[in-house]
């Protein structure tokens, strides 16, 4: 599978958006560069992300993304293999661009590390269930059967979830302290 960087104009800056400059941030360094696809979707776009993605990053990140969004056609995959930690910010960037390319009748998938803090945090937000995640950028490019599922809730979290849900429910319906009773 060939992948080449592209040039795409940003019109409202006029410059070029194929990569985001290596950027000091706090000690680290993040930078996102844009790939075309060769072979199997020449209209596939891949953002390879490198660095933290945080309150920091992320504009640079949604800098990135925008020509993407406004003038590309076809699967965009977000390639966040190279990212050791992203928190809130990234992923309101991930939902903005999920939300525009539905829009538009396009798919959105992910690349991470299953076992990483990008796989957790997306199980955390409910985006394993929304956006196809995969192992590799070559699976998220081909549909591959290295896509990673949300894990079904076990019978142990099950549990603790009915049992806070009882505590909440039973705390409501008593009366509130000195409160008459009728």
């Amino acid at each position: 599978m060939s992948l080449k960087p592209v040039r795409v104009t940003h019109e409202s800056a006029g410059r070029p958006a194929d990569r985001v400059p290596s950027t000091q941030v706090g000690g680290g360094t993040f930078s996102v560069r844009l790939l075309a696809m060769q072979e199997h979707d020449p209209d596939a776009v891949v953002l390879s992300v490198h660095g933290e993605v945080d309150l920091l990053t992320a504009p640079l990140l949604r800098e990135a993304m925008l020509p993407v969004l406004e003038r590309q056609r076809g699967l965009v995959v977000v390639d966040l293999s190279e990212v050791p930690f992203m928190d809130s910010s990234g992923v309101h960037v991930l939902v903005e661009a999920l939300q525009r390319l539905g829009s538009q009748n396009r798919r959105l998938a992910i690349a991470c590390r299953e076992s990483g803090q990008i796989h957790g945090l997306l199980a955390v937000v409910g985006l394993l269930d929304t956006v196809t995640v995969h192992r590799s950028r070559d699976g998220a490019l081909i549909g591959g059967e290295d896509r990673i599922r949300p894990e079904p809730e076990s019978p142990a979290r099950r549990s603790r979830r009915y049992v806070a849900n009882e505590r909440s429910t039973s705390r409501s319906s008593q009366p509130a302290a000195g409160a008459r009773r009728g």
